[in-house]
């Protein structure tokens, strides 16, 4: 029996991209921030400056608009992301910042579990006026040993108005400078505030444990989602 065309495109592109972001993976000191802002020791919130500029952070948000061309979808429980592993072009200009912040956290954070970049990540999110929910995110955790944010934009009316990371935790909103991150477990209760004007644009990543039996699940069941549509379609 054969793959239907459209199933062993899936599976090309799968097993492509895998090996194309293999490199991801390989966190660098070389790559590693000079220090990280401590917001909540307990919690294990933290800030750091991984040095994007302005300029780049820009050229982030203008390639995520002409490779999403309006259409932006929901896989996370954002209502607005653009996955940057979808777009060859996307993935090359968020490559260096996603490094910077993964060997960062591996670099301050050292564990005994095999921390990888999920599958799917990063992703692009996007915070607009549009309709309400747009605006924001509601409370949530993440299925992440870590998960980071880094700020596209500026608050503080030059990019956007509101908007900010509420913590359960601290009872506390933390807002980002442009080009910043900031680094979390994805087990803690957290929202995005709403905005009150402009546009606000996150870069975002969640580091998971490569052996855990909820990675490995994942990963199967992607690889027999395709499958299954390609037997369906036999003959």
């Amino acid at each position: 029996s054969r793959f239907t065309a459209k199933g062993l495109i899936f599976l090309i592109v799968y097993f492509f991209t895998a090996k194309t972001f293999t490199r991801w993976n390989t966190f660098d000191v070389a790559y590693t921030v000079d220090d990280v802002v401590c917001v909540s020791k307990k919690h294990d919130i933290y800030i750091m400056d991984i040095g994007l500029t302005s300029a780049q952070c820009d050229h982030i948000v203008k390639t995520t608009e002409g490779c999403c061309r309006g259409n932006y979808y929901s896989y996370t429980y954002a209502k607005q992301t653009l996955g940057c592993r979808e777009h060859d072009e996307l993935a090359a200009v968020c490559e260096w910042p996603v490094m910077r912040a993964c060997s960062s956290i591996a670099h301050f954070f050292p564990t005994d579990k095999k921390l990888v970049l999920d599958d799917r990540e990063p992703h692009v999110v996007k915070y607009d006026l549009s309709k309400r929910e747009r605006r924001k995110l509601d409370m949530h955790t993440d299925k992440s040993e870590w998960t980071f944010l880094i700020s596209l934009s500026d608050g503080s009316g030059l990019d956007f108005d509101g908007g900010g990371t509420y913590f359960e935790c601290i009872r506390a909103s933390v807002h980002l400078q442009r080009g910043h991150v900031l680094v979390f477990p994805g087990k803690l209760r957290h929202r995005g505030q709403s905005i009150t004007n402009g546009v606000r644009f996150l870069l975002v990543g969640f580091l998971v444990d490569k052996e855990s039996k909820e990675y490995m699940d994942a990963t199967q069941a992607a690889i027999a989602a395709a499958t299954s549509d390609s037997s369906s379609k036999r003959k």
